[in-house]
């Protein structure tokens, strides 16, 4: 029988994003999240490793603990418009990619196809979407905090 998709152990991956608008300049936003992000993810038992600074546009990291894969955030700033011609606009993009590992040491979980594989691919989707809500409850903080 020939091996193929859907044969023998699988390591899936889950990608989930964010994007918040911030009303703040774009040199403030960058400062506060490389200051303090990546301490404030890792209460979840995720650890960010940055291996790419971007200054004033963004990072990318490496995850490690209990989710292993890539995260990055940058910013986009918006051009002003009639409303609010003084006032400068941020979206904040981020994106995390990862699968779950069982102890936090790295070792992935193995997705079986079917059933089997139903709670290994479950615990990876909940890790990367806990990481990412908490990703927006930081970013929410910080938009009260500036405006």
């Amino acid at each position: 029988m020939e091996s193929g998709p859907g044969w023998g152990a699988m390591v899936d991956e889950h990608v989930e994003g964010v994007e918040l608008l911030i009303r703040a300049p774009a040199a403030v936003i960058s400062r506060r999240l490389a200051d303090g992000f990546p301490g404030r993810v890792a209460a979840l038992g995720v650890r960010l490793h940055r291996y790419e600074d971007r200054g004033a546009e963004g990072g990318r990291y490496v995850l490690t603990g209990l989710l292993v894969g890539t995260g990055e955030w940058w910013l986009e700033t918006l051009p002003p418009s009639a409303a609010t011609p003084d006032e400068p606009a941020v979206v904040v993009h981020a994106w995390f990619r990862g699968r779950a590992t069982r102890n936090g040491r790295g070792d992935p979980v193995r997705h079986w196809p079917g059933l089997l594989g139903w709670p290994g691919r479950r615990r990876t989707t909940l890790t990367v979407r806990a990481t990412a809500r908490r990703f927006r409850q930081l970013l929410f903080q910080l938009r009260r905090e500036l405006s």
